[in-house]
């Protein structure tokens, strides 16, 4: 189970699963035949698991009783189960019942929310940005920074590109595929470089005088961000 479905089945004690989490990452088919031709948005689709996948790799114990081990998949939005359970609410600190929505990647859910918006012009300051059509969202690309690099962008029809992972489909925007790809160890390797660096510990001083006793990485980060601007 993948931590995004781990913390709902924790927060609502229901094991229902991700469209997000196992398209992208337990070998769901999820989307439009491409040997039907439909114009329904319903008909023609595909939804379920590989059996011949989990046959050939020794795994066809989680295909009993429809898939059951694994959980029934849900489309992302949905809202699960009765929401937070009573010892969910205590140590979140949130009302018994709050709803909770079914899990989505880190990285995806960080996609969302950079393709999603655009920069408020100073005329326009407090008023929420929206985009202004399907092109813009399609011509846009999203990079989403951590422990590694993650571009992503999302089209209307399916694209395949040599290289990179994708189409999912309904995997980030429902009804759209998302195509993804970047740098898997990017910002740990940034990490290594600045902390072996000979002049680390200097900077750890320095942040410290800023920031206090307790100093982390980031604030390393920050320090050095502040003079590159100021360069």
């Amino acid at each position: 189970m993948d931590l995004a479905d781990w913390l709902v089945w924790k927060s609502t004690n229901c094991g229902l699963r991700s469209a997000c989490t196992t398209v992208c990452k337990w070998n769901y088919q999820h989307g439009p035949d491409d040997n039907v031709s439909s114009l329904s948005p319903t008909e023609g689709h595909i939804h379920g698991w590989n059996t011949s996948f989990f046959e050939t790799v020794g795994l066809a114990e989680l295909l009993h009783d429809n898939c059951a081990r694994i959980g029934r998949v849900v489309e992302l939005g949905t809202t699960v189960g009765d929401g937070v359970t009573q010892d969910a609410a205590m140590a979140l600190g949130l009302p018994t019942g709050t709803p909770v929505s079914c899990g989505i990647i880190d990285a995806h859910a960080g996609g969302l929310g950079v393709l999603g918006c655009r920069e408020i012009s100073t005329a326009s300051v407090g008023i929420p940005a929206t985009l202004d059509s399907a092109a813009e969202l399609e011509s846009r690309m999203a990079i989403i920074c951590g422990t590694s690099s993650c571009h992503m962008c999302v089209s209307r029809q399916k694209v395949l590109v040599e290289g990179v992972w994708g189409p999912y489909y309904s995997a980030m925007l429902p009804g759209w595929w998302l195509n993804e790809g970047g740098q898997s160890a990017s910002g740990k390797l940034l990490e290594h470089v600045v902390s072996t660096h000979p002049s680390f510990e200097t900077a750890q001083r320095e942040a410290t005088q800023n920031k206090g006793d307790c100093v982390d990485l980031s604030a390393v980060f920050e320090l050095l961000t502040n003079k590159l601007e100021d360069s």
